[in-house]
């Protein structure tokens, strides 16, 4: 390969979609699909073109769902939600046509500023709730909620990204290292339950809120398991915990947006939309201005952070005055160096006047109060020829000299008083030292856990120092047997008595099957998910005569096999959903081109054969019947067309017997009746059809007639004899 390697161009760069979306430029590129700044050229605007990426776009199951989905977002319109214009499909070429937002998304923010000031962050979260609340109402959850789905543009506006296209994705990808940015926003009972409701966006929305106050997520971890373990065992921790001048309101908010029991959180945005006025009302915030917000924005695109920093104002000492003329004891006293008072820290909660964000540039009036100067030793040396040459009455100037050297043994005894503290506290610094590293009050630090037997775990908490009890919990990603972590997680620390609490893994929950036979597919659908299931959106459908089209037949395994309702299933079992087609239509009767319509317009192929039949006129269908059971789209139905009646031609049995003549006429596929009874002659040894002969047929010889139609012979007594 050479240096001057040349990648190939996008080839979706200059394309047209629907004949009205000129593809201009590639600006983003993520797991699911890859986003390009276009114009509409028909209403002449930029728009954004979100294109699925070539593996998703191939799977018609997952087109069906995104479109779905897709639609049911453009619903939605609301300034703080990216508007969905229009979706299509062109060449293989899967995409929706979004509002086109300039900036950046939150998560570049918090990459850039680190962790926001709670104006800002308040300002980014009563955008979104307004956004959510508008959906919530509609009846759209999210599902996804995160940074990276938070867009922010230059004028202070935040819009929410993605709009119920989660529910598409996580029916076709599978958990991953790659979900680990998902999982850190997914609610408790999602981890439990796979369910989720408006709570669900509203518990991804306080995470979101603690990240923004912090400039770390909660909970973290080297593997998604660890980190939803955490999500679906531990309560959040308080901002404040990490971020000291956060005031209690702020804590508030994220604990109740974070409530582990759903039942605990707002219902729904609209609840936590009031309560974040109400907060920004009491901590004294602009509301409804995004001026904070625009401002870090203008200053982030620019590199700077300054407007977020924490800013540190250290003491100033104020310099005596330099004098030609050699002081006066006095004078010397009067300019001595005076120190003012550390100012406060502007810290990320401060908020500058107008609530632009600025930091506290004024110290409150309780830290400028008046100290009395201090005098350093060597300034009492220099004192004495000052004092002498003063020219001033010498009373005076003793009294004034003495009156320096009283405060400078005063601040010696007082510096001996320090020297004695110094020396108490070091003392009690040692003792706590050894009370805190070596005796009853040392604390140990729990180690890393995860994934081993209980007896491996056991053992490296025993030499760790620590002792232990067993715990039991259900998980989805950790087998049976395995550790799932302990309480307190790895890297706490606990006290050298302490014993930690090993959770061994039952593996996935056992649930029982939902019977859904006879239920609509949608609503068997969703109570399977609600029980804890997965459900396949690839449903088998099949034709049944006694379930209703579109209703369920019956729930298939992993395997493909019927499954019966009440059985025990681990949760999030994959299960799939056979839909009846409804019956295979009747065509009976029928002539054979509308009964091939009929059939063709189901998806079902046909063959056809003939066959004669007394009463089916010839060209109507006798009978259809499948190849095989049950029927399936793209099966055969055999069908079986009449030729009507088959005709034969009355044979000349003249002369013979009656037994004779009916025979002839039974092989030629008809009977044969006469008027003489089939009994014996009196007086005779034979009976009337043994001696009497034909001597004519009706109908007559020659004739065509239906297979099967009985020949009337006539015949004489007299001519057998």
């Amino acid at each position: 390969m050479t240096d001057d390697y040349t990648p190939p161009a996008d080839p979706l760069i200059g394309m047209l979609l629907d004949g009205r979306y000129r593809v201009d430029e590639r600006i983003a590129r993520g797991g699911m699909a890859t986003v390009y700044r276009a114009r509409d050229e028909r209403l002449d605007r930029v728009v954004a073109v979100k294109v699925l990426h070539l593996h998703l776009a191939e799977d018609e199951s997952f087109r069906d769902r995104f479109t779905r989905e897709a639609l049911a977002a453009a619903r939605l319109s609301h300034p703080n939600v990216v508007n969905v214009f229009d979706q299509g499909q062109q060449a293989g070429v899967c995409y929706l046509v979004l509002e086109y937002v300039p900036g950046q998304t939150l998560r570049h923010l918090l990459h850039q500023q680190g962790r926001l000031t709670p104006q800002v962050a308040l300002e980014v979260l009563s955008q979104v709730l307004e956004g959510l609340a508008a959906a919530h109402q509609a009846g759209l959850m999210h599902r996804d909620l995160k940074p990276e789905n938070i867009l922010l543009s230059p004028d202070g506006r935040v819009k929410i990204a993605d709009f119920g296209l989660a529910r598409a994705v996580e029916s076709s990808t599978s958990a991953t290292s790659a979900l680990i940015g998902t999982v850190a926003y997914l609610s408790p009972e999602l981890l439990r339950r796979g369910t989720a409701d408006e709570r669900s966006d509203i518990y991804a929305l306080g995470i979101m809120l603690f990240e923004m106050l912090t400039g770390e997520q909660p909970f973290t971890g080297s593997a998604p398991a660890q980190v939803a373990f955490q999500h679906a065992n531990d309560e959040v921790p308080l901002p404040s915990s990490i971020v000291h001048t956060l005031p209690a309101e702020l804590d508030d908010l994220v604990v109740w947006a974070t409530r582990a029991d759903p039942q605990d959180r707002p219902a729904n945005a609209t609840d936590l939309f009031e309560e974040t006025r109400r907060v920004q009302s009491e901590l004294a915030l602009p509301v409804g201005s995004y001026r904070a917000l625009r401002a870090l924005l203008a200053h982030a695109a620019a590199g700077d952070r300054s407007l977020n920093a924490t800013e540190v104002l250290r003491p100033t000492m104020v310099a005596p005055a330099v004098s030609a003329a050699p002081p006066s004891p006095t004078s010397a006293i009067a300019k001595l160096p005076t120190v003012t008072p550390p100012l406060p820290v502007a810290g990320a909660d401060d908020r500058g006047d107008g609530g632009d964000g600025h930091s506290a540039d004024t110290p409150d009036d309780d830290a400028t109060a008046a100290h009395e100067p201090v005098v350093p030793e060597a300034s009492t040396a220099a004192a004495a020829p000052v004092v002498a040459d003063s020219g001033e009455d010498p009373e005076s100037e003793r009294d004034a000299v003495d009156a320096v050297l009283t405060r400078v043994q005063t601040r010696r005894r007082r510096g001996w008083s320090i020297t004695a503290v110094v020396v108490v506290v070091t003392v009690l610094l040692a003792a706590a030292g050894w009370f805190l590293g070596d005796g009853p009050g040392a604390r140990l630090t729990v180690p890393n856990v995860a994934g081993a037997t209980l007896e491996d775990a056991q053992r490296v908490l025993a030499d760790a120092g620590i002792d232990s009890t067993q715990a039991q919990a259900n998980s989805l990603d950790v087998p049976a047997g395995q550790v799932i972590g302990t309480d307190p997680s790895a890297g706490s620390r606990v006290p050298k008595d302490a014993s930690v609490s090993v959770v061994v893994s039952l593996g996935p929950r056992m649930i029982a099957l939902p019977d859904v036979v006879g239920s609509k597919a949608d609503l068997a659908d969703d109570a399977l998910a609600q029980a804890g299931f997965v459900v396949s959106d690839d449903r088998a459908e099949q034709f049944d005569d006694k379930v209703d089209s579109g209703s369920v037949i019956g729930v298939t395994g992993s395997d493909g096999s019927m499954v019966k309702a009440s059985t025990e299933l681990a949760e999030r079992t994959q299960l799939g959903l056979v839909v009846s087609l409804g019956a295979v239509p009747a065509v009976s009767g029928q002539s054979l081109a509308d009964a091939t319509t009929h059939l063709q317009d189901v998806g079902l192929k046909v063959s056809s054969s003939e066959a004669f039949h007394d009463t089916v006129p010839a060209g109507s269908v006798i009978s259809a019947a499948p190849d095989k059971k049950p029927v399936h789209k793209g099966d055969t139905i055999r069908l079986v067309v009449s030729k009507g009646p088959e005709m034969v031609t009355v044979p000349d049995v003249s002369g013979q017997t009656l037994n004779d003549a009916r025979a002839t006429l039974r092989a030629a596929g008809l009977d044969g009746t006469s008027n003489f009874p089939e009994q014996a002659i009196p007086l005779s040894t034979k009976s009337y059809w043994d001696v009497v002969t034909v001597s004519g047929t009706d109908p007559a010889a020659g004739t065509s007639v239906k297979k099967g139609t009985t020949v009337k012979m006539n015949g004489s007594l007299f001519d057998a004899f």
